[in-house]
């Protein structure tokens, strides 16, 4: 509903609207994971997975094509390869930016963290933000999928996609190394 009034909007700004939800869904599925019974850590990744590809898959793929006029397909300033293309660069720029911020990071390192009572809850907060394997893997996934979804109408698509999935490795590979949470050494999956 969000995206079709931002579509009318502007094609960015559906573009933009897709891929906030797609930051946003995966608070919602963790909440939901959490509430499950999962006997093992590669259980509890498995069905988070399955909660956020199915979510941006259709959220990235599907709902564009959807809105999407039938005439306005091929044609057009609305049309699939223009929106395909605000699709990418809407989730090079929201999911990437929104990592190398990691505004929670600095609210924990510069506004918590001088006002904490022990020595302990200072270190806590310098931590980092702990990440689900199954979120990356799903990031990866949604990007191959869009490429591969409109590539008949907009072959520009892996060469987008391609970029796309070179930022992101780069931009995971920073935040693996200076950002976020160590795992921990748990379990045998």
């Amino acid at each position: 509903f969000l995206v079709n009034i931002a579509n009318h909007i502007s094609t960015f700004g559906s573009a933009f609207a897709i891929s906030g939800a797609n930051v946003i869904f995966p608070m919602l599925a963790k909440a939901l994971t959490d509430m499950e019974a999962h006997g093992a850590e590669g259980s509890k990744q498995t069905s988070l997975y399955f909660k956020i590809a199915a979510f941006r898959w259709v959220n990235t793929a599907f709902v564009i094509t959807i809105i999407t006029p039938f005439t306005d397909t091929i044609c057009g300033d609305d049309g699939v390869a223009v929106q395909a293309a605000a699709l990418f660069f809407a989730d090079i720029v929201t999911t990437n930016s929104l990592q190398l911020a990691d505004p929670t990071g600095h609210i924990n390192r510069h506004l918590l963290a001088p006002r904490a009572t022990s020595q302990d809850a200072m270190n806590l907060m310098f931590q980092g933000e702990a990440f689900e394997l199954a979120e990356r893997y799903t990031n990866m996934t949604k990007l191959l999928f869009l490429a591969l979804w409109y590539c008949a109408l907009f072959p520009g698509a892996f060469f987008l996609c391609s970029i796309a999935l070179f930022i992101s490795y780069y931009v995971d590979r920073f935040s693996l190394m200076r950002t976020w949470k160590r795992p921990p050494h748990l379990g045998t999956d």
